[in-house]
């Protein structure tokens, strides 16, 4: 296979023939003469858009220009118009509108509205002046003087419990007892507290003389009261205490009368008392203390754990 000019009908523009595969096949389907060809396309494409976009330009102009001729033609105020000054056009718009205020004041209509208010503005003065001035004196009102309620110490609710009950005692003719120092029943009253109920044998099993044994008081015989009573959204602590007092002593019917019993006691020496409240209810442990007689022994099964008894929550 030879160059593209050893044929006798070869010419010296022929060579694309060669390349195009016309006479040696190893240049058929070649990428390049593909290319080749799209560019010439790819050109040929282009200059027809661009020449379609400056007649396109070209009309546009021309017919803008004519659209803008007859606007200003037609319309030659419009054009004079946009020439005036800001200071112009409000000028002209206030005498345009003083004008409009004149004639409109000028209309019957309006001038005898004007006068009938005219004539009631009068009337009205006339009457306020012939009012007598009247002083009217307000009453001074006494207001009761606010006093908060009473903040009591835990000592304090502590003696207020133990008074009512040496009240109930000497009405019988009793003794009276003192207060004991025991930390038992104010720690358990607080774990009644959380609990929300009353009952005399704690979730661990203590009993109030084992209660006793394991906070290191001084160890006595213990009866216990608890009693339960509103908190302060509806009655101060004082006045809880004493309801719950009150109810132990003539209302115990379901104990079989045990709460009033012990406050009656008359071997009762002491009682250690343990009051917490909050807005709903008041817990009030009362241990009553009786000391063990010379030659007696504590029963050991006081300071055994025991089953929860009944639980009463509220």
């Amino acid at each position: 296979m030879g160059r593209w000019d050893d044929r006798s009908d070869d010419s010296s523009d022929d060579w694309q023939g060669w390349k195009d595969g016309k006479y040696d096949s190893r240049y058929r389907g070649v990428n390049k003469s593909r290319s080749y060809r799209r560019r010439n396309k790819s050109k040929s494409a282009t200059a027809g858009i661009v020449f379609c976009l400056i007649v396109g330009v070209f009309g546009f102009v021309l017919w803008n220009q004519g659209y803008l001729d007859s606007t200003i033609q037609q319309s030659p105020q419009v054009i004079q118009d946009t020439s005036k000054t800001a200071k112009d056009l409000t000028t002209e718009t206030s005498e345009k509108l003083s004008e409009t205020v004149n004639e409109q004041l000028e209309n019957p209509s309006i001038k005898s509205a004007k006068k009938t208010f005219d004539k009631i503005s009068d009337t009205i003065q006339k009457t306020a002046e012939t009012i007598p001035e009247t002083k009217i004196t307000v009453p001074k009102v006494e207001l009761p003087k606010y006093e908060p309620p009473n903040e009591y110490t835990l000592a304090e609710l502590k003696q207020i419990a133990l008074d009512d009950i040496n009240k109930y005692r000497k009405e019988q003719g009793l003794r009276t007892i003192t207060l004991g120092n025991a930390k038992s029943p104010q720690l358990y009253a607080s774990e009644l507290l959380v609990e929300g109920c009353i009952h005399h044998v704690s979730d661990r099993g203590e009993g109030p003389m084992l209660r006793y044994k394991n906070n290191n008081d001084h160890m006595y015989l213990i009866s216990e009261n608890i009693g339960g009573g509103s908190g302060t959204r509806w009655e101060t602590p004082d006045e809880s205490i004493i309801n719950s007092n009150y109810r132990m002593m003539f209302d115990d019917a379901d104990s079989d009368w045990g709460h009033k019993y012990n406050i009656l006691d008359p071997n009762h020496s002491s009682v250690s008392i343990g009051i917490v409240y909050d807005n709903t209810r008041l817990i009030m442990v009362q241990d009553f203390e009786q000391s063990l007689q010379s030659g007696w022994q504590y029963d050991p099964s006081s300071f055994m754990k025991e089953p929860v008894d009944q639980r009463l929550c509220w």
